[in-house]
C-alpha cells in the first residue's frame, strides 16, 4: 500500500515539474484569457485592423462603466454602438477613444479622437439635449497637471462631434448626472476647484450646472460658490427639497476629518440659477453653515415623507461630572421660498448598537442624552436650566433662520458662549441593549427592575425603562418609546 502511494506521488511530481501539457495546451495557453466570441470578437478584430495590432486597452477608473469596450445605444435606433479606449506604443502620450457601429452585418469605425490626458476617470450616458439620443460624457484625468477635463461626444449625422465641457485649470472633485432642473432631461452637475489667480495659486470651489434647460443647447447654465473647507465627500444623493423641487444633498468632511457639514444645491426655476442656502459667509469671511457636526450622520428622509432632511447637532454641556452629554441630531428641511431652515424632528443616534430614537416633541431643548458604550446604556435626563435659568440655544438651529442662516451680513455682536446646564438626576428614560446570551441569564431580573423589551433583532435585545418627572410634562409611555425607536438601516 505504502509502495503504491509513493509511486503515485512520484508520478504527480514528474507531471508538475516536466514541460508536459494536457490536451495539447501549453503553459502560455493556460495563462491567456479566453478569446472574444461573437460581436466582441468582431469589434476586437476591427481594433486590431485599425491599429495594426498596436494597442493596449485602457479602463475607466470609477463610475458604473468600467470596461475598456462599452456597448451602448448612442444613435437612438435601439442598436448598440461600441466605444473603446486604448493606447498605442507609437503614440503613448495620448489615450484614444474610438466609436464603432455595425452596418450591413459588419463593424466599422465612426470616429476616433486622441486625448492627451493620462487616464479615464468615468463615463456617463444621458440625453442632455432632449434629442432622443444618449450623449457620451467622458471625464479625463491628468496626473501630470493634477487637472481634469470633461468632454461630451454627440453622435449626429453619422459622425461623432467632440464638445469640451470643462478644460484648462479646472479640477473637478465630483460630478453627478441627474435631472436637477426637473424638466425630464438629464443635467450634469460638477463640483470644481479652479485657479482664480495663477501667480498666487489661489483656487475657488464651486458647483456648476450644465444643462439644456434654458435654450435647448447643452451649456453652462449656472455656477454657485460652495464650501472650500470640504476636502472629501461622505455622501452625495439626489432627493426632494420639497414636493416640487429636486436637489443634491452633499455631506462632506472638512480639513478636520472628524467634522462634517452639509450643502444643499437646487435649481431656482424662476431665476434660472442654482441655490445653496446653507453656504453662508459672514463679514469676517467665516462659513456659518449650521450643519457643522462631529458625527457620521448624513442626510436622509428621516420621517419617510418623501423630503430629504438635513442633520445639525447640539450637545449641551452638563454641570454634573457623572453625566456626559451625547449629541442630539436636529433634522431640518429647506424652505425654498424664504431660503430658511425649518426644524422637522430631533433624534438621538447610537451607532455602536445601530439604532436611533425620535425624541418626543415635548422634549425639544429640554433633555440631555448620556451614553455609555461599555454598558450599552443611554440615559435621558431632564434639563433643569442654567445659572440664569435659561437654556442656551446657540448651537441649536433656529426654526426661522432667514437672518441667521442665509443672509451674509451676520450680527457683529460677540457669539454667546455655550452655557452649562443642570439636570434632574433621576433618569427620564433609559435605553439598554443586551445580547441574547446575557438576556437569557439576566432577563427575568431586568424585567423585575422595570425594563421592557421594545425590539428583538439580529441577536440583540433592545429594552427601555421609564422614569418620572415632577410635573409629568415630559413623561413618555412604553408604546411611544416603541413607536419612536428605529434600527439604523
Amino acid at each position: 500500500m505504502k509502495k503504491s502511494i509513493c509511486l503515485m506521488l512520484m508520478l504527480m511530481i514528474m507531471l508538475v515539474t516536466s514541460g508536459c501539457s494536457f490536451a495539447g495546451m501549453s503553459d502560455d495557453d493556460l495563462l491567456q484569457p479566453p478569446k472574444a466570441m461573437g460581436v466582441k470578437a468582431e469589434i476586437q478584430n476591427l481594433l486590431e485592423n485599425t491599429t495594426k495590432g498596436d494597442y493596449k486597452l485602457k479602463y475607466p477608473q470609477s463610475g458604473d462603466y468600467r470596461s475598456a469596450i462599452i456597448m451602448h445605444d448612442i444613435g437612438g435606433d435601439e442598436e448598440e454602438e461600441a466605444i473603446a479606449f486604448y493606447k498605442t506604443a507609437k503614440d503613448n502620450s495620448n489615450i484614444n477613444i474610438i466609436f464603432m457601429k455595425e452596418a450591413n452585418d459588419k463593424w466599422e469605425v465612426i470616429s476616433t479622437y486622441a486625448n492627451p490626458n493620462s487616464d479615464i476617470d468615468r463615463i456617463y450616458f444621458g440625453d442632455v439635449d432632449n434629442d432622443g439620443k444618449s450623449e457620451v460624457i467622458v471625464a479625463w484625468t491628468s496626473y501630470m497637471t493634477a487637472s481634469n477635463q470633461i468632454i461630451l461626444y454627440d453622435y449626429s449625422n453619422d459622425e461623432i462631434q467632440q464638445i469640451i465641457v470643462s478644460g484648462k485649470n479646472t479640477t473637478y472633485t465630483e460630478m453627478v448626472m441627474t435631472d436637477i432642473t426637473n424638466d425630464r432631461v438629464d443635467d450634469l452637475v460638477v463640483f470644481t476647484t479652479y485657479l482664480t489667480d495663477e501667480q498666487l495659486s489661489k483656487t475657488t470651489t464651486s458647483t456648476i450646472l450644465y444643462s439644456s434647460c434654458v435654450d435647448g443647447t447643452f451649456s453652462k447654465v449656472s455656477e454657485i460658490s460652495t464650501a472650500s473647507t470640504i476636502t472629501s465627500y461622505s455622501q452625495i444623493i439626489t432627493g426632494n427639497v420639497n414636493k416640487q423641487t429636486k436637489g443634491l444633498f452633499i455631506d462632506g468632511y472638512t480639513q478636520n476629518q472628524n467634522e462634517q457639514l452639509t450643502q444643499v444645491i437646487y435649481y431656482d426655476q424662476d431665476d434660472q440659477i442654482l441655490r445653496n442656502p446653507l453656504n453662508v459667509i459672514d463679514r469676517y469671511g467665516e462659513n456659518q453653515n449650521i450643519t457643522l457636526r462631529d458625527t457620521v450622520t448624513v442626510c436622509k428622509d428621516v420621517d419617510n415623507d418623501g423630503i430629504t432632511e438635513i442633520p445639525s447637532v447640539y450637545t449641551p454641556l452638563v454641570s454634573s461630572k457623572s453625566v456626559s452629554s451625547s449629541p442630539i441630531i436636529r433634522w431640518n428641511k429647506i424652505d425654498t421660498k424664504n431660503e430658511a431652515v425649518e426644524k422637522v424632528v430631533d433624534t438621538y443616534s447610537n451607532y455602536f448598537d445601530n439604532y436611533y430614537f425620535v425624541l418626543p416633541e415635548q422634549w425639544e431643548n429640554r433633555v440631555v442624552a448620556s451614553n455609555e458604550n461599555s454598558s450599552r446604556t443611554t440615559v435621558f435626563y431632564e434639563i433643569n436650566g442654567t445659572d440664569e435659568e435659561t437654556i442656551n440655544t446657540a448651537e441649536i438651529p433656529s426654526e426661522t433662520t432667514r437672518e441667521s442662516a442665509t443672509v451674509p451680513e451676520i450680527s457683529s455682536e460677540p457669539e454667546s458662549k455655550t452655557e452649562t446646564v443642570t439636570v434632574n438626576p433621576e433618569p427620564l428614560l433609559t435605553l439598554k441593549v443586551f445580547t441574547e446570551k446575557i438576556w437569557k441569564n439576566e432577563g427575568t431580573e431586568r424585567l423585575a427592575e422595570g425594563y421592557v423589551v421594545i425590539k428583538d433583532q439580529t441577536g440583540l435585545i433592545y429594552t427601555c425603562k421609564l422614569g418620572k418627572t415632577d410635573e409629568h410634562r415630559l413623561d413618555i409611555s412604553t408604546k411611544q418609546v416603541t413607536e419612536n425607536f428605529n434600527i439604523i438601516k
